[in-house]
């Protein structure tokens, strides 16, 4: 995404792991234990809302990634 020129925001469940996302060329990273990604998503996106949510994770999480998501997207 990165190389395509996206602004890219990640989320994780620990600190570590969200360190380790922007050593991975993330420009944003919010952990979802301690924190309100999506909140932080629209403060990312100035309200927009996400373009692309990749979860892997699911249960939780992807409910939440449909709201975060900007409107006219496709899932």
């Amino acid at each position: 995404a990165k190389l395509h020129g996206a602004d890219v925001m990640v989320t994780a469940g620990s600190d570590e792991k969200c360190d380790k996302g922007i050593e991975n060329g993330a420009d944003h990273a919010e952990n979802y234990r301690t924190g309100d990604w999506m909140a932080a998503a629209k403060e990312f996106t100035a309200k927009a809302g996400l373009d692309i949510i990749v979860d892997h994770v699911g249960a939780d999480t992807l409910p939440q990634g449909v709201w975060a998501l900007a409107k006219g997207v496709e899932l």
